[in-house]
């Protein structure tokens, strides 16, 4: 144990020196370019590049001292970089120099108006700051540009709050909670309003939802917490040249895919299946498929170590094909052999949904290689649709069934009995 606490250690030291020597190297290399520059010799944009991927590596590590000096090195050869204002700004924020960031910030709006990033950053400068108007107005502006990311959504609400439009707030977290139905702290909120406003129905219904999903998260979401600001807005980025072209470090990795039937599937019979899908994965990461062929057999398809599949055929065949579109696992209902005790490895399988414009199919797995047909005792006897999904509709841990129909969209409660309704 100390061992490995030794070569991690070691690691993190190698780690920090080659961060160190490359700081000093650059900062002698921009010096020299910054001297040489006044004899008419340009800086080089690799130079820009390193340096704004060196400070992104500190703030990440949240080194605010290097990051920011690192950030005015950058403007020193960019001064026009909107990205390097930013990260600059995104720097000073780390380090709760707001005001300076706010002056950062507005440079960079000067440079790009259209930006959401520099909005939703002054933003949260000005919140910070107390100034809530001006932040007010960042955040609307934020949104307008980009009305998809629920933690923006979010920020305006609490702006909304802060200067007394409890109404609109309780609109942009209605938002959020619709982009991001994970929110905790938004339903929280909503919670709080629905109980002001006495209505007791959507108060339960909210406060339920926060105890679903904290206990989803182990309890570990706290409200007010600085993690509900952080987005895609608030990481450091990527350098950019002049020109508007993003500089990459590094070349791409090439990636090319080679047609690997004939080793997998070694017997062409295998191939031939009119519907299949991923059934189950083993502790090694290999799945098993479920197939079905076009005279109604059924089967299991398993990887073997060496990378080959091997068909099971099952007993159960299916009495039509005609019209069937596609297969769907999910584990909707657990037969546990009376005297047995549940057994999560044993009694946990995943059972299967055949989806048709004619004629669908519901198959309960009885064991590892086996099913048993309980459409019709199921209550789905007449069902048929074009495409299908499990989801868990009313959070209860039984995942539902729903249909794209012939000619409606169809919810299929499972009721835990191996029926629906």
């Amino acid at each position: 144990m100390i061992k490995r606490y030794l070569t991690i250690a070691l690691i993190s030291w190698i780690a920090f020196i080659g961060l160190s020597c490359q700081w000093g190297r650059l900062q002698a290399e921009t010096t020299l370019t910054e001297n040489d520059a006044s004899q008419g010799q340009a800086v080089t944009e690799s130079t820009f590049t390193t340096l704004m991927n060196l400070g992104k590596a500190y703030l990440e590590n949240r080194d605010v001292e290097n990051a920011t000096a690192v950030y005015e090195k950058t403007l020193k050869i960019h001064s026009a970089s909107p990205e390097a204002l930013r990260n600059l700004a995104r720097a000073l924020r780390l380090g709760s120099k707001n005001n300076r960031a706010i002056e950062t910030l507005l440079q960079a709006k000067k440079l790009e108006t259209g930006s959401v990033a520099t909005n939703y950053l002054l933003g949260l400068s000005y919140a910070d700051t107390k100034e809530d108007k001006k932040a007010l107005v960042k955040f609307e502006e934020a949104v307008r540009l980009d009305p998809f990311t629920a933690v923006l959504r979010y920020q305006l609400a609490l702006a909304y709050e802060r200067t007394g439009k409890l109404d609109s707030a309780a609109r942009q977290l209605y938002e959020t909670v619709r982009l991001d139905p994970f929110h905790v702290n938004a339903h929280y909120k909503l919670s709080q309003y629905a109980r002001k406003k006495r209505d007791k129905k959507e108060t339960m219904r909210l406060v339920l939802e926060v105890k679903r999903l904290l206990k989803i998260f182990d309890n570990k979401s706290e409200t007010g917490s600085k993690s509900l600001v952080q987005c895609i807005y608030t990481i450091p980025e990527l350098p950019r040249i002049a020109n508007g072209k993003v500089a990459v470090s590094s070349q791409g990795i090439d990636i090319s895919f080679s047609n690997a039937t004939d080793t997998v599937f070694p017997d062409k019979r295998q191939r031939e299946a009119l519907l299949a899908t991923v059934l189950d994965q083993d502790d090694s990461g290999r799945y098993t498929l479920f197939t079905v062929g076009e005279g109604g057999s059924i089967n299991v398809v398993k990887i073997s170590a060496e990378g080959r599949f091997t068909t099971k055929p099952l007993s159960l065949k299916l009495p039509s094909t005609n019209g069937l579109l596609m297969a769907i696992s999910g584990n909707f209902y657990d037969p546990i052999p009376i005297g047995d005790r549940y057994d999560a490895k044993i009694h946990s399988l995943n059972d299967l949904f055949l989806c048709g414009t004619e004629k669908s199919y519901l198959l309960l797995r009885t064991g590892k290689n086996s099913f048993e047909d309980v459409t019709i005792d199921s209550g789905l006897g007449n069902v048929k649709g074009r495409h299908a999904q499990w989801i868990d509709y009313d959070h209860d841990g039984d995942i539902d069934l729903l249909i794209a129909g012939m000619e409606r969209l169809e919810l299929w409660q499972n009721n835990g009995d191996l029926t629906f309704t």
